[in-house]
């Protein structure tokens, strides 16, 4: 399920640290993705996170950016 703009993102303990700043649907990776901002301390990639969404607590992991490797060709 989509986590969307202004969701509180959450430690393991339940404790706040950081809000989601855009999110939808991802048609090229097939499922919901999201952006936001955590405590730079806490930005580690793979690190599992939760965030709670129509009142149910999920797992979720960080990522580093992009989402999806580019793939274009540049001409010089």
């Amino acid at each position: 399920m989509p986590i969307r703009e202004g969701t509180k993102l959450l430690d393991n303990k339940g404790q706040f640290i950081g809000n989601v700043t855009s999110g939808g649907y991802s048609p090229v990776l097939r499922r919901p993705i999201a952006m936001g901002y955590v405590t730079s301390s806490l930005a580690i990639p793979d690190m599992r996170i939760c965030v709670r969404v129509r009142n149910k607590l999920m797992s979720i992991t960080i990522v580093k950016l992009p989402f999806v490797p580019p793939r274009h060709y540049k001409r010089s």
